[in-house]
């Protein structure tokens, strides 16, 4: 806890952070989350660019890619379940490095598999590493972040994801005339080595430092560095949240009148990512069965992409000026149209296609960033590592059930256009979520997010 100095004047760690301007420590530590999540997007979808060359050289089905595909995900999952959790424990920075280098250790080992079940196997490991990072690196953009920025800065970072699947894609293109294993080089070595320079750039969560050896002088050196000047004196008393125990944190998550804040949460994630994979998916293989070209079939299926981009320009400053609740239910209510126009995309034509196309992007990713920024709004500070991996482990659950879901009401007799209509249900049943967020926890933050704290 450290020696408590003589008596003097005691404030709130989170309540320096959230009254303190923007500065170099809050924009680096939003920089190398932002990294982190670069990698672990490319990292996550590098495997799909590689497989035709897979299914070249290694001369396998193309039935075999399927294990492969599922077994990333799964890892991704368990990452996201197991390793984020660990953060109210042991701190975040050390479980950042271990993920990020393991990802990208993994992901270099991955050129030297001979088989699919080594192959499978390779993959399932580096999921937990890509599904560790994402929750961590977004936490940590947060924490560091006053409270006014903070869904801007956490929605930006998350960014990352997509430029990085973009960027596996770019550099595919490029190598993929010399086989596939280069992509992986690269893919792999840059975390890797990314993860060295995080030893030394990247700080530690206070409320695991304030159970360290020296932490009271570590939790004043970096809030002094975030704090104006003038804000702390020697005799100034730091309040800061402690660590819990992993089991602690989960439980805590439904403790304190947070149960329907973690339920609600859930629900937005899971209705968002089950229709996000599912129109990913489908889109381009209804396009192609109404007659458009293949390559416009994956024009217009890219632009979702674009568009999700876009969204962080408006998304996160909503969040940050407005309601944060009622922003997301706007948008969920806005992916509801836009999914259900999707339907009918067979039968507009191409412009009118793509713009359906971004402004599905723009909804369906905008919220994707938006439900990881509002969870790290929800919860305080020694939870939102548990209360993200939690979260954006149920919403992977949605992104597995709904492309299955999918095929089974095809085979049972649904035309194609119906399943785009009824999409819409979910994001209607997300919005709701979202409002009785507002209802139940809008202007009370500070009521339901504070756990006994330890001076420093």
């Amino acid at each position: 806890m450290g020696v408590e100095r003589e008596a003097g004047p005691a404030i709130d760690a989170e309540a320096i952070i959230d009254s303190s301007p923007i500065n170099g420590f809050n924009i680096r530590v939003a920089i190398l989350g932002a990294l982190v999540l670069f990698m672990d997007g490319f990292d996550t979808q590098v495997i799909g660019y590689i497989t035709p060359q897979l299914v070249k050289s290694w001369h396998i089905p193309t039935s075999a890619l399927g294990p492969i595909f599922s077994s990333g995900l799964a890892g991704v999952l368990v990452g996201q379940l197991g390793i984020a959790p660990l953060a109210s424990r042991y701190g975040s920075k050390w479980l950042i490095i271990l993920c990020t280098l393991s990802f990208g250790v993994l992901t270099v080992l991955t050129t030297y598999a001979g088989t699919t079940e080594l192959l499978i196997v390779l993959r399932f490991l580096t999921g937990i590493g890509l599904g560790g990072a994402q929750p961590l690196a977004s936490a940590m953009i947060g924490g560091f972040c006053p409270k006014k920025w903070r869904s801007t800065f956490v929605i930006f970072g998350n960014c990352g994801v997509t430029l990085g699947s973009m960027f596996a894609g770019v550099l595919a293109g490029m190598l993929l005339n010399h086989g596939w294993r280069p992509v992986l080089w690269i893919g792999g070595a840059l975390p890797a080595a990314f993860a060295v320079i995080l030893i030394f750039a990247l700080p530690e969560t206070l409320g695991y430092l304030a159970t360290t050896r020296d932490g009271s002088d570590k939790v004043r050196r970096i809030l002094e560095k975030i704090a104006p000047k003038g804000t702390l004196t020697p005799n100034t008393r730091i309040i800061v949240q402690p660590r819990q125990s992993t089991s602690a944190a989960v439980a805590e998550l439904f403790r304190h009148q947070r149960l329907l804040g973690t339920l609600t949460l859930w629900t937005g994630f899971f209705a968002n990512l089950m229709i996000y994979f599912f129109v990913q998916n489908w889109l381009t293989i209804l396009l192609v069965d109404s007659g458009q070209s293949q390559q416009t079939a994956i024009t217009i299926t890219s632009v979702i992409q674009v568009g999700g981009l876009c969204a962080a320009f408006v998304i996160g400053p909503m969040m940050d000026r407005l309601d944060p609740y009622r922003t997301l239910a706007l948008f969920f209510v806005a992916a509801a149209i836009f999914v259900g126009l999707t339907g009918g995309a067979a039968f507009l034509s191409a412009g009118t296609a793509i713009a359906i196309a971004f402004c599905v992007g723009f909804c369906l990713l905008g919220i994707n960033k938006g439900m990881a920024a509002v969870t790290v709004y929800f919860y305080p500070p020694n939870l939102r590592s548990a209360g993200l991996g939690f979260g954006l482990g149920v919403g992977r659950a949605g992104a597995i059930a709904g492309p299955v879901v999918a095929g089974l009401l095809l085979t049972s007799g649904w035309k194609a256009p119906w399943l785009f209509y009824m999409s819409s249900v979910p994001m209607l049943i997300g919005a709701a979520a979202l409002l009785t967020m507002s209802w139940r926890y809008h202007g009370k933050a500070g009521e339901f997010a504070r756990l006994e704290a330890a001076q420093v």
